[in-house]
């Protein structure tokens, strides 16, 4: 019975904090429907605004360029860009707060990129088929490949 009260509480949260939830789709099926499958390597990283002109809370993209390490399906030049949002945390004022999800990658970082065309985003906590290229990534990657051959 705790456990149904606390899921009705989950439930009544205010729809503000559904910008920090998502729906995670297993990678395979993520794989399959993709019509470009790579590993990218970040190369330059880029905020659409400069920290100077942000307000407290205010939301931000970052554009990751990239170059193409290796090509498991379809045409990566379909990709313009990979990209991540976060919102601002002015670091002048006290009050100091957190959201789910800010994932930030550097130059060097590989990312297993899993899209059509256009900005992709990506998601160190699954929120996006494109993620972290990583031992799990690889993992269900091949599986994927396997799987689709047999």
């Amino acid at each position: 019975m705790k456990i149904l009260g606390r899921v009705a509480m989950l439930l009544a949260l205010p729809s503000a904090y559904a910008n920090a939830a998502c729906i995670v789709t297993p990678m395979a099926d993520e794989i399959a429907s993709a019509e470009t499958v790579f590993v990218a390597t970040i190369t330059r990283a880029t905020m659409s605004k400069s920290p100077q002109e942000m307000r407290d809370k205010e939301g931000y993209e970052i554009r990751y360029e990239f170059t193409v390490a290796k090509v498991f399906k379809g045409d990566p030049s379909l990709v313009t860009a990979l990209i991540t949002g976060s919102r601002f945390d002015d670091p002048t004022d006290s009050i100091f707060w957190e959201q789910a999800e800010q994932s930030r990658y550097a130059p060097g970082d590989s990312i297993l990129v899993v899209a059509g065309t256009g900005e992709v985003p990506v998601s160190s906590i699954g929120c996006t088929p494109s993620r972290p290229w990583d031992r799990e990534a690889r993992r269900v990657l091949a599986k994927a490949f396997s799987d689709a051959r047999n």
